[in-house]
């Protein structure tokens, strides 16, 4: 069993969980649906406090249109940056 330190049933140190991270100069994010969405750099500028930066989708990116699929609104739905994608088209499925 392990304990609340991270260490593994024989004492050794837990492998640290990898993150998707996003380095500067890296534009897009590849995705199995849509291809490379790319992403616009955002910066916070809190007084008192260092800036940080991340990366968010760009809504106003729209990739080509597949037959039969009907367009979608990034801008009026509600997603998680960090673990989902916004849908920018929909299709049926058999």
């Amino acid at each position: 069993m392990g304990s609340r330190f991270g260490r593994g049933d024989r004492g050794e140190p837990l492998a640290p969980k990898k993150r998707a991270r996003i380095e500067r100069g890296q534009n897009a994010r590849d995705n199995p649906i849509y291809g490379k969405i790319p992403l616009i750099e955002r910066v916070s500028n809190v007084p008192g406090r260092p800036p940080q930066r991340w990366f968010e989708y760009d809504l106003d990116w729209q990739p080509p249109l597949p037959a039969g699929a009907v367009r979608g609104d990034p801008k009026k739905q509600r997603f998680c940056f960090m673990c989902h994608h916004p849908r920018h088209y929909y299709v049926d499925l058999q």
